[in-house]
């Protein structure tokens, strides 16, 4: 869509990096001001925008970003430096759909943040190119407030005159009917129904994957644990001779597999040590009391084979790359009650030969 670029800020924003224009149609979170704390908020793009809401865009461009508030039709513009922005799916982790600030205000602003905070979620399932679609005409324009019918004063309360308790005559109506009540002004409320979408709140997030779990032999590990880094406990499981080349045996399942149990190590972290820093714990720690000095081993991975001494540290992470070829469940998660299986493979046993 072109515009008019009068005042030429249309080059002024082609000049601006990526960084900057690439947020331009986001659904985010918006410090308001005292009562409002975070609201929902729409990072708007200054060529869509004429009047002062353009001017102050100018001003600004580069520096801050031209924020309109969901819900606030007096005054939706506003100028917002990227510390006063955040995402909106880390806002709803940080449960800032809950709006704190907003229900302490009172009922009045609890009510403008539900109808802001679902218009903005309406928005934020849709495409980039069609959000605030009902904005983009053939002129730009400042973002106009829905037009509703006008809400009429609410009529005062009479005072209910005490009398007898006499039985009317069937003749008489009982009650007369009510109106209607109008709508309320801004966004409407969403109906609840399949279509309400459950946000990714920090709560639900750490229940969903409290539930979800991994079958060990025994008992079950939470996958939690394997998302968060901490210590890696790797058991460490040697195999006598390479597995014979069958086609008709799956070696991707051969974990459980025969394999004796010669110790297990510690290492500092799940997400980055490596097969080559196994190795020196190993030797550091293994060797000569359950390997022998006099052994020559490598790493061996089911369905893949033995592991170089290149490929200890160019393989990465030694859990992620193991859970990538497998999918057995009892691999472990490197955690104490369920380590990481590794297997070795012995290559050769240096003999020594004496002499008369």
């Amino acid at each position: 869509m072109e515009y008019l670029d009068d005042d030429g800020l249309d080059l002024l924003v082609n000049a601006l990096t990526p960084c900057f224009t690439s947020r331009f149609g986001e659904v985010c979170w918006a410090q308001g001001g005292v009562g409002f704390g975070w609201w929902p908020a729409f990072i708007y793009d200054p060529r869509h925008t004429t009047g002062l809401a353009r001017t102050l865009a100018r001003k600004n461009l580069g520096r801050r970003h031209l924020v309109y508030f969901f819900g606030c039709h007096d005054a939706p513009f506003s100028v917002l430096s990227t510390a006063k922005i955040t995402k909106w799916e880390a806002g709803l982790i940080d449960d800032l759909h809950l709006g704190k600030v907003a229900h302490a205000a009172g009922q009045k602003r609890t009510k403008a943040f539900q109808q802001a905070l679902q218009a903005a979620t309406i928005e934020a399932t849709k495409p980039i190119e069609m959000r605030l679609d009902w904005n983009h005409s053939e002129q730009p324009q400042i973002l106009p407030s829905p037009q509703t019918n006008k809400v009429p004063p609410p009529a005062r309360k009479r005072k209910r005159r005490e009398v007898s308790p006499v039985k009317r005559p069937s003749s008489d109506k009982s009650s007369s009917k009510s109106k209607p009540r109008s709508q309320p002004r801004g966004f409407p409320f969403m109906k609840e129904s399949s279509t309400m979408v459950q946000v990714p709140t920090r709560r639900n997030l750490n229940s969903a994957l409290g539930a979800i779990t991994t079958t060990t032999n025994e008992c079950a590990s939470p996958i939690i644990d394997l998302l968060e880094d901490g210590e890696l406990f790797v058991k460490l499981l040697r195999k006598q001779n390479l597995p014979k080349e069958d086609p008709s045996i799956d070696v991707s399942s051969s974990i459980d597999g025969p394999g004796k149990n010669v110790g297990f190590v510690k290492l500092l972290s799940r997400k980055s040590n490596t097969f080559a820093d196994a190795r020196i714990v190993i030797e550091q720690e293994l060797v000569p009391d359950t390997i022998p000095l006099t052994m020559e081993w490598k790493f061996f991975i089911p369905g893949l084979g033995p592991v170089s001494n290149k490929q200890e540290t160019s393989l990465g992470p030694m859990l992620s790359f193991l859970r990538r070829t497998t999918l057995e469940t009892n691999l472990g998660g490197g955690t104490l009650i369920h380590p990481l299986n590794v297997f070795i493979i012995e290559l050769k046993t240096a003999t020594v030969t004496i002499t008369s």
